[in-house]
């Protein structure tokens, strides 16, 4: 089994910081231009604005904004009347007249999958971390841990560490187990992000004795 002293995050933690700069710099190359044209046109569009600009129809290439404000919000009315109502009435369809099947699944599983996607409770904002307690996934997660066989051991720990990973808004989870003599680390399982740069691969064979801190609370 192989003690070396696992190897320096610096390398990773460069990468990390070179992509971070290359993001800063590819949104001030969009940024830049869109904010210089927007100080152009309103610093030549303000000593000659009237508020009589809204209220006198459109002539030719002149005139006001009159035709294109009512035409908006006449639009969005009619945009709050279809949505509006093929939403209500989805919803009392949901509530009212849906049964069950007779596998006893639920029925109306179209308007509940939109429904579902269209509900603001469905996507979390970013950059706000759940904590990690008394939460559906982690549970799922515990009693998929508690009731899984040797069978279904690989893709039962694959699947909920992705699950964990998403819960929690990390970019890494893994699962690391030892090896028969309790004395280094065997498998190591991982579920990474799209970008991540954690490499806890680097932990199989690795000996416990390099990690005494680790060591220390086991």
């Amino acid at each position: 089994m192989s003690s070396q002293a696992l190897p320096g995050t610096g390398r990773r933690r460069l990468v990390a910081h070179g992509f971070r700069l290359g993001t800063y710099l590819a949104l001030l190359l969009i940024m830049g231009p869109v904010l210089w044209l927007m100080i152009g046109i309103i610093g030549r569009a303000v000593p000659h604005f009237s508020w009589s600009v809204l209220t006198h129809p459109t002539a030719g290439e002149s005139g006001g904004l009159e035709n294109a404000i009512i035409g908006t919000l006449l639009l969005m009315l009619g945009v709050l009347i279809i949505a509006g109502g093929i939403g209500i009435l989805a919803g009392l369809h949901l509530a009212e007249f849906t049964k069950p099947r007779k596998n006893g699944k639920e029925s109306g599983g179209i308007l509940r999958t939109a429904s579902d996607v269209l509900s603001p409770q469905t996507w979390p904002k970013r950059g706000v971390r759940p904590v990690v307690g008394l939460d559906v996934i982690c549970t799922k997660i515990a009693v998929d841990f508690q009731t899984m066989t040797a069978a279904t051991a690989v893709e039962c720990i694959f699947q909920n560490l992705e699950l964990l990973r998403e819960a929690t808004r990390t970019d890494t989870a893994f699962h690391a187990s030892f090896d028969t003599e309790a004395t280094s680390f065997g498998e190591v399982h991982v579920a990474r992000g799209l970008l991540a740069t954690g490499n806890p691969e680097q932990l199989r064979g690795q000996s416990l004795d390099a990690l005494p801190w680790l060591k220390s609370r086991l």
